[in-house]
């Protein structure tokens, strides 16, 4: 085994530790909620209302994502195809995932569908900034979420959250209704129940996004793999982050508002290409 290959397998076991505690972690909240808000037949109720909900949201592809892209052929770009059928096979995938191409400016890719009929969008706006080389980094990522099975993950996480906030918000319009019979009665609600029900949503939503930049790190460690080359994804990343400019650019620039760090679904991209540079340097 390469040195190269030792520094990846040691980074993902560290990226499954933590996809794995984050995950256990965002479910503490709504255990919390079900058990002391709807007892074990409630609670149970909850669980398996949850794992439907993920296996339907799974097995749905979002269509409105294919609505402005078209299906990008063979002979339309060979070469493309076959750098996806290469890292394919490497990534032991048991089918090719379609691409489908989007007209837009902004150079960018997104997967979608399950792993057996997965999809890859990219945008012509990537495919003409890129290099060939780059452009394999950047479908390596997307193989790479495919393979770790990220969908999934998203699905359960965007499931937890939405009957989280669904349950908290429920349980917020039960202790309005019953103001009345407890200004009448004495009774309170108890102050434990109410710190829960606005921290949970709260918690799990930071959680989320926590998990998310965890796999977009998995993701960008897979794409590392397959291809070989941390670099070509790291040299993506900064031209996506920093397009040429033109005259027009550099005389009147526009200053880029960007997203604080703790509500970002994915990492900076400063922090990716440090993540993946290091990968290199560590694998000489």
């Amino acid at each position: 085994m390469s040195i190269l290959a030792r520094e990846i397998g040691k980074r993902k076991v560290t990226r499954y530790l933590q996809t794995a505690l984050l995950a256990v972690l965002m479910v503490v909240p709504l255990v919390a909620i079900g058990r002391n808000l709807f007892g074990p037949v409630g609670f149970t109720a909850i669980g398996i209302a949850v794992v439907v909900l993920v296996a339907q949201a799974n097995r749905q592809t979002p269509v409105h994502l294919l609505r402005n892209a078209v299906p990008l052929r063979y002979y339309e770009a060979p070469q493309l195809h076959e750098v996806v059928g290469e890292l394919t096979e490497r990534a032991g995938l048991r089918s090719v995932p379609m691409l489908y191409l989007m007209p837009s400016r902004v150079p960018n890719a997104a997967t979608i569908g399950r792993p057996e009929e997965a999809v890859i969008i990219v945008t012509d706006g990537l495919l003409r900034r890129l290099s060939v080389r780059e452009v394999a980094g950047v479908l390596a990522h997307e193989i790479s979420h495919i393979r770790n099975n990220d969908l999934t993950f998203f699905a359960f996480a965007e499931v937890i959250k939405q009957v989280t906030i669904l349950l908290a918000r429920f349980t917020w319009f039960f202790v309005l209704l019953q103001l009345p019979l407890m200004m009448f009665t004495g009774e309170i609600v108890p102050l434990d129940i109410l710190a829960l029900v606005v921290a949970a949503p709260f918690a799990v939503f930071f959680l989320q996004l926590a998990l998310l930049r965890t796999r977009e790190f998995a993701a960008d460690l897979g794409a590392a793999e397959l291809t070989g080359d941390p670099q070509s994804l790291a040299s993506a990343l900064y031209r996506i982050e920093n397009p040429a400019r033109g005259l027009f650019g550099v005389l009147l620039p526009v200053p880029q508002r960007e997203e604080a760090g703790v509500f970002r679904t994915h990492p900076s991209t400063q922090e990716r290409i440090r993540r993946l540079l290091e990968i290199k340097d560590g694998g000489r």
